[in-house]
């Protein structure tokens, strides 16, 4: 039997009647699901788009299809809307779940990992000002960095060019004692000399146990030949 159309007819003692028959083909049968994709990782708060495709044995594509879709751990992701050709999945919280798509009697799954989403990177910023009566200048970003450094940056930076033994230091005072010869003070990290050095300077370093962006209120130009600030600058949010 093929589709098409036919007539029926009934036939007795010279009379008739007819009726119209139309045969079709039986629906298609869903062989097989596919999700799209089969992997996918976000953010907490974040969203994914999944999308499901049945097909025949043969591989032809079945179309209108309308999936129901699941999510295996809801306090991970949950889906939106739970039934059509596609969904979307929103992150809740850290981990994994399995994205499920399902059609008369055969499914598919997607896996998908939720994140913590990454930290907000930070930067304290200031302008260096001249001290006890020397000229000094310079642009400050002390910036965190996607890897757990610290960036030091003076950008403009301007030393006296009648003061030796300049040195970088960050403290948390706008004062250090620190002379030639003596140790540097607890709480403070030196980046070294710029004596009559001008233009960009920038330092990567790796904080040590217990310090981060917030340890130092103060970058100091100290001139430890006379053991004064020749500049400084406070560090702001």
């Amino acid at each position: 039997m093929n589709a098409g159309s036919t007539t029926i007819r009934a036939s007795v003692d010279g009379k008739s009647d007819t009726a119209r028959l139309t045969v079709t083909e039986p629906p298609p049968v869903v062989d097989r699901v596919s999700v799209s994709p089969s992997t996918a990782s976000i953010e907490e708060g974040d969203t994914r788009r999944f999308t499901a495709t049945a097909y025949e044995s043969d591989g032809t594509v079945i179309p209108g299809k309308t999936f129901s879709w699941t999510s295996s751990n809801r306090s991970v992701a949950t889906v939106s809307p739970s039934s059509g050709s596609s969904t979307t999945a929103r992150g809740v919280n850290a981990g994994s779940t399995t994205i499920r798509a399902s059609v008369d009697g055969k499914s598919d799954t997607a896996t998908l990992t939720v994140t913590e989403p990454a930290p907000m990177l930070r930067s304290r910023t200031g302008t260096i000002s001249g001290r006890n009566n020397y000229n000094s200048g310079g642009s400050v970003t002390l910036s965190q960095t996607s890897d757990g450094k610290l960036e030091l940056k003076i950008t403009g930076l301007s030393t006296p060019s009648g003061a030796p033994d300049v040195y970088v230091a960050l403290y948390t005072s706008s004062n250090i004692n620190w002379g030639s010869g003596a140790s540097l003070p607890s709480g403070a990290r030196s980046f070294g000399e710029v004596s009559r050095q001008s233009g960009t300077k920038t330092w990567t370093f790796t904080p040590a146990s217990g310090e981060n962006i917030d340890s130092w209120d103060y970058l100091i130009l100290h001139c430890r030949a006379i053991n004064q600030e020749v500049g400084s600058t406070s560090l702001s949010n």
